[in-house]
């Protein structure tokens, strides 16, 4: 049971199904935005870690929970989603901006004398009901030229029953239902009869997902994770109540999905994500030469940002800046 634990399983199972599960997620994006996409919409998934650059040349990590661009009718969006289960303050808001500023700026452009930095469309996933977060914040910035605000949606879990998630194929936050019961685990734990109640209960939401796939509205693959991460959802969040976590297991162990089974669809799509890495590691490398920082710099840089051997740091610095390093 160790491998189900994670250190931060809820973002997890959101970056999940957002990188592996397109049917799911255009369905969540279409709820939270208002848009219509269907199957003929193409997501192209953006990295998710972004760098700030200090005074000293040193670099401030940041990492959203999900990045990812839609094209669809000609015409391409980029979203930008969180998943947040502690309580809602203006630290969240923060993050978002900060996030938001960095994507904006990742995906300028420079036209004479003018940039264009185009921020993301934002929303923010409200597992639990603490701070009494509303159903849309807003980002005010006041610039010289005038003020401008755009809005961040917020979803509340509490907010939607179970059956209001098959009905509109919210597929995507199945995993994250068992917050909405999560004010029961004291008397689940000590009820035989409510936590019999309670494993009935997912053992319907495994049948209702298997009608789904049967029917045709939700893909065989994107069943089995959503089953996994509702197992592993669960699971971490009813730590230290033994009976609850022997229940998920007995309703849902069973039918976990094989890890490799993730791993072969991965790796289905690698060569699109080669060909993103690389440009972006070329653009990269041109930005830090146009602001005159040093090779040894760069590589530095690179090795840290792309995860690569001093080596292969040398031969893409080579390769798109025509230096002749040592």
């Amino acid at each position: 049971m160790e491998d189900l634990y994670s250190q931060f399983p809820y973002d997890d199972a959101f970056r999940t199904m957002e990188s592996e599960c397109d049917d799911i997620l255009l369905h969540y994006v279409n709820f939270c935005h208002g848009t219509a996409y269907d199957k003929s919409a193409k997501i192209i998934r953006r990295r998710n870690e972004h760098f700030i650059e200090n005074d000293d040349h040193t670099e401030t990590k940041r990492v959203t929970d999900s990045m990812f661009e839609i094209v669809a009718g000609g015409k391409s969006r980029k979203y930008h989603h969180e998943c947040e289960s502690g309580k809602y303050d203006g630290t969240v808001l923060i993050r978002m901006f900060e996030y938001g500023a960095q994507i904006a700026l990742d995906t300028n452009r420079i036209m004479n004398d003018e940039i264009i930095v185009e921020f993301p469309i934002g929303c923010i996933l409200m597992l639990r009901n603490d701070g009494d977060p509303p159903k849309e914040a807003f980002i005010t910035m006041r610039t010289p030229g005038g003020e401008v605000s755009y809005p961040i949606r917020v979803i509340r879990m509490t907010d939607l029953d179970i059956d209001y998630l098959f009905d509109n194929r919210l597929y995507f936050l199945i995993p994250f239902f068992i917050f909405n019961i999560e004010k029961q685990f004291s008397s689940l734990e000590t009820d035989a009869g409510q936590l019999a109640g309670f494993g009935n209960f997912y053992a319907q939401v495994l049948e209702r997902l298997e009608k789904e796939e049967l029917e045709g509205r939700l893909s065989a693959f994107s069943k089995s994770v959503i089953i996994s991460l509702t197992h592993k959802v669960a699971y971490n969040l009813a730590r230290n109540k033994e009976n609850i976590q022997g229940k998920v297991d007995e309703v849902m162990g069973g039918q976990v999905i094989e890890l490799d089974v993730i791993k072969a669809h991965r790796e289905g799509r690698s060569e699109g994500e080669k060909t993103e890495r690389e440009n972006g590691i070329r653009v990269f490398i041109e930005d830090k030469i146009d602001d005159g920082i040093s090779t040894d710099i760069i590589q530095q840089k690179l090795e840290k940002r792309y995860h690569l051997s001093p080596e292969e740091a040398l031969e893409y610095i080579k390769k798109y800046a025509n230096i002749r390093t040592a």
